[in-house]
């Protein structure tokens, strides 16, 4: 995924584990002049517990040139 950030579970019984899950979001870019973007977009995610700090929507697994006019990005 090209991703060099990876959140790794510690192991041990004295450790506690953090469930992981992995949503997938999509982002659809309007369909107007001069709509997209070639600039980083982040996300961040908020729980009732935590959240994940600023993500980098890196990688689209529909479109290789991200957040163009008139497409729906999928990132997981």
């Amino acid at each position: 995924d090209g991703q060099i950030e990876r959140e790794l579970p510690a192991l041990g019984s004295n450790l506690a584990v953090k469930a992981t899950t992995t949503y997938h979001v999509t982002v659809t870019t309007g369909d107007v002049k001069n709509a997209g973007t070639d600039a980083n977009v982040y996300l961040t995610l908020y729980g009732t517990k935590d959240d994940t700090g600023s993500l980098l929507l890196k990688n689209s697994s529909t479109f290789k040139d991200k957040f163009e006019r008139g497409h729906s990005d999928v990132f997981a």
